[in-house]
């Protein structure tokens, strides 16, 4: 958390694996596993600019959305995390 408090933002990717995320199964909810959602709120506490950066390829509840400056929301979070690290305002996820 030391880091967290002294960086200028924090990029937090998190969603569901591909436990959570399968077209064979269906799911019996659509939360984020809550040791995301806490770990979230902790950051949050130290470090309000926090850019959520969520794999999911459906739907799902938002309750940890309140600690996020910014979020967005992607199947493809490694385009996600280039589009923020070069700084290109032009990104658009797909879908």
């Amino acid at each position: 958390m030391d880091l967290a408090k002294s960086a200028d933002a924090i990029v937090y990717c998190f969603g569901l694996d591909e436990h959570g995320e399968s077209e064979e199964i269906d799911r019996e909810h659509l939360r984020i596993p809550q040791n995301q959602i806490g770990l979230s709120e902790a950051l949050a506490r130290v470090n309000p600019h926090i850019v959520g950066v969520l794999s999911a390829g459906s739907v799902l509840e938002m309750p940890w959305l309140s600690y996020c400056s910014t979020a967005i929301c992607t199947d493809r979070p490694v385009r996600a995390l280039c589009g923020i690290s070069l700084q290109e305002n032009s990104f658009l996820p797909d879908g």
